[in-house]
Order: C-alpha cells, then structure tokens, then sequence
C-alpha cells in the first residue's frame, strides 16, 4: 500500500468547513519510478485523537494506492510525493529508495507460508519497513514528515 494522510486542525472551533477549505486545495501526485501513480482520495473525516499532534479539533484524508506484490518486479524502487497547496507557493516533497528482493517472492511459491510480507529494505542492505507505506502528516501551518516502520 501507498498512503499519504493529511492532517489539518486547530482549537474547538476548527470546523469541518475550514479543513475542507484548506485540503480541498492540495494537489497530491505520487510518482514510482519515475511514472506518474495514480491515486484514490478518501473523503474528509473527523479525526479522532487530534490531541496526539497537540490539536484540539482535526480532520484528515488519505490518498494512495493498493498495489499487488505482482506489480512491482525484484530490485530498486523510487517512490515520490509532491504537495502543493492550492497557491503554489507551498510545497513538500519525499521520497524513498526502496528494494524488493528475491527472497520475498520464492516464499510467495510455498503455499505452507501464508503471504509473508514485502521485504523492503532501504538499498544499503538494512530493513528500513516491512511494508510499502510512507506517511506524511501536516498538522496546521506546520509539516510534519514521518515514515511509517510497522
């Protein structure tokens, strides 16, 4: 899975109207490899623990895709997401190298194994995350960056 999650609040009175405002005019573009990876947006909702990023009141989306372990072959990956609000005169941009290796897909050969999970690790030979997600949190006027390490 390929996931970003976005985050707005503020005090009680940051409604669901001031976080449509502001994430209603965020374009969020992921590319793979080089190649541009479409992408579903989840609508907004209320967040429910807004007080873990020192918030009161909070709304969020996800946008991502769910990809088969299929779809991306052995070796190096780069993942990217681009931000850009909707002046253009704020962005936030990541990414990740990641390497999708054999031993993942000779287990997926042995039905006594049930679905093992990606190994991915971050090219220098150390497991960065036994999953394909990178998260990245905006909490109000300031961006936070986190990858996920599940």
């Amino acid at each position: 899975m390929i996931l970003i999650a976005d985050f707005e609040g503020g005090d009680a009175s940051f409604k669901h109207v001031d976080a449509e405002h502001i994430m209603n005019g965020l374009e969020v573009s992921f590319t793979l490899d080089g190649t541009a990876l479409p992408t579903t947006r989840t609508a907004i909702k209320r967040f429910l623990n807004p007080e873990q990023f020192g918030l009161e009141a909070a709304y969020y989306f996800q946008q991502g895709q769910i990809m088969s372990p299929a779809d991306l072959s052995i070796g190096s990956h780069r993942l990217e997401v681009t931000m850009l609000d909707a002046s253009s005169q704020q962005s936030s941009q990541d990414g990740i190298t990641f390497v999708i290796d054999p031993w993942y897909r000779s287990m997926r050969l042995k039905p006594e194994r049930p679905d093992p999970p990606t190994r991915i690790t971050n090219g220098m030979g150390a497991d960065s995350c036994t999953d394909r997600r990178v998260l990245a949190l905006r909490a109000g006027p300031t961006s936070v960056t986190a990858r996920d390490r599940l």
